[in-house]
Parts: structure tokens; sequence; C-alpha cells
């Protein structure tokens, strides 16, 4: 009888320790599934590499007669409608200046199009898998970074140029 009584508590305790083990499992995934799905919902991935400076040295580079940043932006295949993103040109002193580039028919400080044609105010923004060229001025001496954010949602740095060249 003995026997018996001792292989039944084996395995009993056998299931119990898979009960244990299913239990942990349920109850690890009833956190990590919600914090995965909430990661995974966010639009900010969908931007990753869509969105970049293009490393062009005619078209992304610095004017030192003119004082001026031209930037180069690349839309790549972006699904949703962009309004707009925010260059930061950064300088060897620490100092940085943003500007807020978006469709505009009004002028945007310190923006204009590259080569646009005196009294033109207009900004446009690239087209899916399109590229445009900015004049940026307002900058006392060339940057030594380049980071670029989207205009309205918290996505953390989407590119960075960090070597400007000299036009």
């Amino acid at each position: 009888m003995r026997k018996q009584k001792k292989a039944q508590s084996q395995v009993i305790a056998t299931v119990l320790l898979i009960l244990i083990v299913i239990i942990t499992v349920m109850v690890i995934m009833a956190f990590v599934v919600p914090f995965v799905k909430k990661i995974l919902s966010n639009d900010c991935y969908d931007l990753a590499g869509k969105i970049t400076v293009q490393n062009n040295a005619k078209f992304t580079c610095w004017n030192n007669n003119s004082q001026s940043l031209y930037l180069q932006i690349h839309f790549g295949a972006i699904e949703e409608e962009i309004n707009g993103f925010i260059v930061v040109a950064g300088t060897s002193d620490g100092s940085s200046k943003s500007y807020d580039i978006k469709a505009s028919t009004v002028a945007i400080t310190g923006v204009k199009m590259y080569k646009a044609a005196t009294g033109t105010v207009e900004i446009t923004l690239p087209q899916k898998n399109g590229e445009k060229t900015y004049n940026i001025t307002g900058l006392t001496s060339k940057p030594e970074t380049v980071k670029i954010y989207h205009l309205n949602k918290d996505c953390g740095q989407i590119d960075e140029q960090p070597i400007i060249p000299e036009c």
C-alpha cells in the first residue's frame, strides 16, 4: 500500500508544478500582451526610416557666404498624411535652433524653398517617395548636426545628419 501512496504523491506534485507554471505564464501574458499591442500600434513605428535627411553634398550643406543651411528631406513610402516636421540645427557651442516646417502659403521665419523665386513664400512638403530642399536661415554658424522630428507626434528623433558639408 505504501508504494501506491508514494506514487500518487509524485503524480500530484507533478500536476501541481504544471499548474503553477501555467498560471505563472498566464499572469505574465496578461501584462505583456497589452504592453506589446500598445507599442506595436504606435504610429511612430510607421515613420521609422521614412522621413530622412538626404546625404547629398549639393542639396544638404552649409553655405558660408549666405550663412544658410540647405537641407534636402526625403519622404519614403508614407501611408499617412504628414503635416510637417521639425528641424533642429545644433551648433558646436551647445546651442540649437528649431524650425517648424509645414505646408504653408504664409512665410515661415527662417525657412524658404531652395532656389525659390524672390517674393515666394509658399512652403511645400515632399510627396510620397519624393524630396524637397529647404533653405534655412537665421543660424549664426555652421551646424554640427541636424535632427528631424515629427511635427504633431511625440515620436522622438526621426533622423539625424551628423556631418554637414560646406557647399
